[in-house]
């Protein structure tokens, strides 16, 4: 009973530290400044304009700078 017990903590802590060491593979997300043309800034079109640029998976929202939407999207060169 006790090897059996051993055993299966042996196997956990493998598995844990295994999915954890999946878990930092994980895209990073990094922010970009991305000009807009408009003088007043849209959310949505903010949104639009950040999904083209950096993909499907970016997202926008208005600066506080005129004329600039910020976005954040996965990190140029990460895998």
């Amino acid at each position: 009973m006790r090897k059996s017990l051993q055993l299966l903590f042996t196997f956990l802590t493998i598995f844990i530290i295994l999915s954890l060491g999946t878990m930092t593979d994980a895209k990073k997300m990094c922010p970009y400044k991305t000009p807009h043309p408009n003088k007043q800034c849209v959310p949505l079109r903010c949104l639009d304009i950040c999904k083209k640029k950096h993909g499907a998976g970016a997202s926008g929202s208005c600066s506080d700078e005129k004329g600039f939407c910020n976005c954040v999207a996965n990190c140029k060169g990460a895998r």
